[in-house]
C-alpha cells in the first residue's frame, strides 16, 4: 500500500474520531453540528482525493503495460519513376 493511500485512509479515521470529540466534551448541539459538518467536509474531500489517486494509478499502470507498436507503413504506395 502506497503512502498516499495510508494518509488518505488515516485522515478518514482521524476525522471520524474527532467527530466524537464535541459530544465527549459536552459541547452544546450547535457547536457539535458545526464541528461535525466541517469534519464531514474534510472526510468527503479526502475520499474524493483517494478516488482520484486510484484512477491516476490505473492510468499509469495501463500506460506502462500498453504494447509499443512499430511505426506504421506509408499509406500511399511509392511508384517507381516512369521512363
Amino acid at each position: 500500500m502506497t503512502l498516499n493511500r495510508v494518509v488518505a485512509i488515516a485522515a478518514v479515521f482521524v476525522s471520524l474520531g474527532l467527530a466524537i470529540l464535541p459530544v465527549a466534551l459536552n459541547y452544546d448541539w450547535t457547536s457539535t453540528a458545526g464541528v461535525s459538518a466541517g469534519i464531514g467536509a474534510v472526510v468527503l474531500v479526502t475520499l474524493k482525493w483517494l478516488d482520484g489517486w486510484q484512477q491516476y494509478e490505473e492510468r499509469v499502470a495501463a500506460t506502462q503495460s500498453a504494447p509499443t507498436l512499430p511505426p506504421s507503413a506509408p499509406t500511399a504506395p511509392v511508384l517507381p519513376p516512369t521512363t
